[in-house]
């Protein structure tokens, strides 16, 4: 995200900026909520009054500070995704430490947004932590409420390392999120939980998120498929303009906002007072007319409808005596009653739920782990005796590859067309290492080009048109029609019957210069 792709970079940040902008509205209003119905009480009689007082200090913080504290969190646990990921550790170390990470962040959160002035040697904070997770029966405590805002965030992390970065999707976001900071703004404001500034600090600061994200995913999917451009990253300096645009865009529109108001609106439609009279007097005679006409047609409906339901017999009821037993009243369990009683299943109910959680945190990361590690140059090399682990670990990692495939193109002949480019593009590459062309670490397919065209004299046309089909359906989740399909397979015959030149190309070096470098797959 913010370190394997510099192209996206300002878009990842940006679209951060968006979700936060959506999510602090819902964060104040689930706060003051939970502060209203905290047991005050409890927290005294554990010597917690400093935690209270914490969380009236947070849920009492400005909406820009608010702001800038998740954004900040959302940016900092990105940067730590993308230092897994690079780590390129197999499994399962690599859940166990995800696993951890998320455990170790959420409990940090805990203890310096909580605990800010206990000492760094005094522990007492994790057990007050644990207590309010297992015994969540005897009230509300604050903990839970920052795990749970904690483990929201690492969701939308995991998320977004398989987000769709294109122009559309992006609009879709913002539409989505716009939808969310207006309900989320409207609840803060009706409930009376929020002043109509704060509500407006937080749509502004979304908006002008939403904007930027919008007006880069546009300038980049521009940038790579217009015909004459270069397909450059945007520089600084027009990223700079991008934001100061969309600055500009919200302060004209707080300004229009600022004269359009409710009386001026009202005062401009009354000196047209007297063309609304007319047309309510014209459309209430038409409307008359219009029943006037109807009438004769209406009234002998009714009666058709009379002369029916008289022809109807009345139906007879059987005079039965029905003997009923006696009334027992069964009185509903309370769900808190019955965790209260029984310690084992409210212990066992927070472990699955802790457990449910991870797995879903698991399952974002490890779905999209195959696009965020670099290629691996092929070589050639013994491998020793395993006994089926090596077997097993490639079967599971060829499963999970399916199951992507799956995922973005579901069961049917695009499913098999996408198999097929894969296998195509993946037996080219291994002819050409054969050549002496093997492909370097992290180059991109569209720069490996050249080689391959080197290693297949006279197959040049065969060889772009091979390579682009394959980062279509890699990086554009575009399938292949059945007529493409073979006429990549005779170009892929055709390659593969041309002999090896007789001077040996040179071995192009890798690059890291270009957005696409950090997921490339054959």
């Amino acid at each position: 995200m913010l370190l394997t792709n510099r192209r996206h970079r300002v878009l990842y940040l940006a679209l951060a900026a968006m979700e936060v902008g959506w999510l602090a509205p819902f964060v104040v209003l689930i706060a003051r909520y939970w502060w209203q119905r905290l047991d005050v009480a409890l927290l005294r009689a554990r010597g917690l009054d400093e935690v209270a007082t914490t969380l009236a200090q947070v849920q009492t913080m400005p909406p820009a500070a608010l702001f800038l504290l998740l954004l900040g969190t959302l940016i900092f646990y990105m940067l730590v995704a993308d230092l897994l990921n690079q780590w390129q550790v197999d499994s399962p170390q690599r859940e166990l430490i995800m696993a951890g990470v998320v455990l170790a962040t959420s409990l940090l959160s805990v203890r310096l947004l909580l605990y800010p002035r206990l000492a760094p040697w005094d522990l007492r904070w994790l057990g007050e932590t644990g207590s309010a997770v297992f015994n969540f029966t005897a009230g509300r405590r604050p903990e839970v409420l920052v795990l749970l805002l904690n483990g929201f965030l690492w969701w939308r992390v995991a998320a977004n390392t398989d987000r769709d970065l294109s122009f559309f999707a992006v609009g879709v976001n913002f539409r989505l999120g716009l939808l969310l900071s207006v309900v989320a703004n409207a609840m803060l404001v009706g409930t009376g939980r929020a002043t109509v500034t704060e509500a407006f600090i937080f749509f502004a600061l979304f908006m002008f998120a939403g904007l930027t994200a919008v007006s880069v995913a546009r300038i980049d999917e521009k940038a790579l498929l217009t015909e004459h451009s270069r397909g450059a990253v945007l520089p600084w300096l027009q990223v700079a303009q991008v934001t100061a645009v969309a600055a500009v865009t919200l302060l004209l529109g707080g300004l229009l906002a600022l004269i359009f108001r409710p009386a001026t609106i009202m005062r401009v439609l009354g000196w047209f007072s007297p063309l609304w009279e007319l047309l309510g007097t014209v459309s209430g005679w038409l409307i008359y007319g219009l029943a006037w006409l109807l009438a004769p047609l209406m009234n002998a409906a009714v009666r058709f409808l009379q002369w029916v339901m008289s022809q109807v017999e009345p139906m007879e009821t059987p005079q039965q005596e029905q003997a009923f037993g006696d009334i027992v009243v069964v009185r509903p369990t309370d769900i808190t009653t019955l965790l209260d009683r029984h310690d084992n299943v409210r212990y066992a109910l927070v472990a699955l739920m802790i457990l449910g959680a991870l797995a879903l945190i698991w399952l974002f990361f490890v779905r999209t782990r195959r696009r965020m590690l670099v290629n691996e140059e092929e070589a050639w090399a013994q491998e020793r005796v395993t006994f089926g682990g090596g077997l097993l670990g490639r079967g599971a990692e060829r499963l999970r590859d399916l199951w992507d495939l799956v995922r973005r193109y579901g069961l049917g002949t695009q499913l098999l067309a996408a198999i097929s480019i894969q296998n195509i593009y993946a037996n080219t590459c291994r002819l050409a290492r054969l050549r002496g062309v093997p492909r370097p670490k992290a180059l991109p397919p569209d720069l490996f080009l050249p080689a391959l065209q080197a290693a297949f004299p006279g197959c040049g046309d065969e060889l772009a048109h091979i390579t682009e089909a394959y980062m279509r359906g890699e990086y554009g989740d575009q399938a292949l029609d059945t007529i493409e399909l073979e006429r990549l397979r005779a170009d892929y015959r055709h390659v593969r019957a041309t002999p090896p030149p007789e001077v040996p190309p040179e071995i192009p070096a890798a690059s890291t210069d270009d957005g696409h470098g950090a997921e490339v797959g054959a």
